[in-house]
């Protein structure tokens, strides 16, 4: 064969090459990113990029809508700074990460990269640092300007209606099995109690002479709170001081919310809290209280104004 012939044939595949590689070549976003995608050689086919700056990829497509702002979601992840060190895995508690897309409690990137899936979906998210915990950092583990990713599964999305729906029919089930718990513990310690319409347990050993408590007044209580198994998590008498809080704030539990206007300012007794009412299904694990607890308060209502 001719060798200029060869010769061209030669520089032309080159060319083709060279044009091949360069469009595979991540560049011109974020550096850091773009050098973890060109050294684990994933294709730039695969990646998409929005136009905040998010990369991600869909390995699942899922089978279900896709996730918007507004849903309540489930999601299980992996976190990982973009050098690979793992920070966090969902999978190891068995227990998805639970939120409302756009609510303002997660990172900018996962706001905007879980409605990029459809429910069942899963992929990977990358995160430019402006995206995720910026100059600030997240702790100890995630360094200031840190770029990450997420591995990501969409388990389930749901409307705000949705939602709302499948939590009072969980709390429903869970106040009734905790009912039957409350009542065999006031059988098994000779105590007769009244019920709310909330599904508040009270016993009242007095009622006090003072005004009843309204929604909105500051309120000082007493209290020595428990376990139904005589755990005892927490008091103010040892403190000396009675707690003070403003009645109705979203900050204190439901329970005592809808359980000190029961009582009149100098009134005492006792108060059972249904877990849906108390702490839920994630406990408090400060106070050593397990998930779907019910809580019992020896209270005193010392003022209310």
């Amino acid at each position: 064969m001719n060798m200029k012939i060869v010769s061209f044939f030669f520089v032309c595949f080159i060319a083709i090459t060279q044009v091949a590689c360069t469009q595979n070549k991540f560049e011109g976003g974020d550096p850091e990113i773009d050098k973890y995608l060109n050294d684990n050689k994933i294709k730039k086919k695969d990646v998409e990029k929005t136009a905040s700056g998010l990369y991600y990829t869909v390995t699942e497509k899922g089978t279900d809508r896709q996730a918007q702002k507004g849903d309540f979601v489930r999601v299980h992840y992996i976190i990982k700074l973009i050098d690979g060190t793992l920070i966090q895995s969902s999978y190891d508690s068995g227990q998805p990460l639970e939120f409302t897309i756009g609510d303002g409690t997660m990172i900018a990137g996962f706001d905007q990269g879980i409605p990029l899936y459809n429910i069942g979906g899963k992929g990977t998210i990358y995160v430019p640092s402006e995206l995720g915990w910026g100059e600030r950092g997240g702790g100890a583990q995630i360094p200031p300007n840190a770029d990450v990713y997420f591995e990501i599964e969409l388990v389930s999305a749901m409307t705000a209606e949705e939602a709302q729906a499948e939590k009072l029919k969980a709390n429903q089930a869970q106040m009734d099995t905790e009912n039957k718990l409350i009542e065999e513990w006031l059988t098994t310690n000779n105590l007769t109690a009244q019920k709310s319409p909330d599904g508040i347990y009270y016993i009242v050993e007095r009622q006090g002479t003072g005004a009843q408590p309204q929604t909105g007044q500051n309120v000082s209580i007493h209290y020595i709170g428990k376990l139904l198994d005589g755990y005892e998590f927490d008091q103010s008498y040892k403190r000396g001081t009675p707690l003070t809080y403003q009645l109705g704030a979203s900050n204190i539990i439901a329970g005592w919310n809808l359980g000190i206007p029961l009582f009149n300012v100098g009134g005492k007794g006792k108060i059972i809290i249904p877990s849906p009412l108390g702490y839920g299904p994630g406990g408090n694990p400060p106070a050593k209280i397990p998930g779907n607890s019910p809580l019992v308060f020896d209270m005193e209502v010392m003022d209310a104004k």
